[in-house]
């Protein structure tokens, strides 16, 4: 399947979107602005939960977020549900999520490179890593879907494991096989 990697930490965590519901999401995005924006003289302080989903002004637009703590200086800890990032928020930049802006499913999914055994990686790797993915349309081969087990049931609490390939360039590179050459000196190395 064709996906976009909006963030990627390395190898054993990274966020893929489905490329062919990104236009959808730029449309949901857009609503959300215009509706946000007309009720932001209007809107009340909302009682914010953890583990609640609300939408949060970020950079000047507006995401669909789940709430992971509330601080006491005002700020709240926030994930954003479409691009896989962790972002703190004024709790005044948070509103009720309406049901309109909910049916698009979620995103961002999480995952893992399949191909690869190592779950600790140097700095480097991570860096090549995100060179190779981040911020990239990729073709993505599933190896296989597991639940997060502190949070079932949730859909972006998913973690797919899959195979990547640039198919950029000439020849399909597959990122896998770069991070097991990685691996390979890493533990010739150790």
């Amino acid at each position: 399947m064709d996906v976009f990697v909006p963030v990627a930490c390395h190898p054993g965590y990274f966020v893929v979107q489905l490329w062919q519901d990104l236009h959808k999401l730029v449309v949901l995005m857009g609503e959300m602005v215009l509706y946000y924006n007309q009720t932001a003289n209007t809107s009340r302080a909302v009682h914010i939960q953890k583990g609640e989903v609300y939408a949060a002004k970020i950079d000047k637009n507006w995401h669909r977020v789940q709430v992971k703590a509330v601080l006491s200086n005002g700020l709240v800890n926030v994930y954003e549900l479409d691009y896989g990032k962790h972002e703190l928020v004024s709790s005044t930049l948070i509103q009720p999520l309406i049901e309109e802006f909910r049916q698009l499913p979620l995103q961002a999914v999480a995952a893992q490179l399949a191909g690869v055994t190592r779950h600790h990686w140097s700095e480097e790797a991570s860096m090549l890593f995100r060179n190779h993915v981040e911020k990239k349309a990729l073709v993505a081969q599933v190896e296989s879907v597991r639940d997060v087990p502190e949070v079932k049931g949730e859909l972006w609490e998913r973690r797919l494991a899959v195979y990547l390939v640039d198919t950029s360039l000439k020849q399909d590179l597959w990122i896998h096989s770069i991070m097991a050459d990685i691996e390979d000196e890493l533990s010739s190395a150790a």
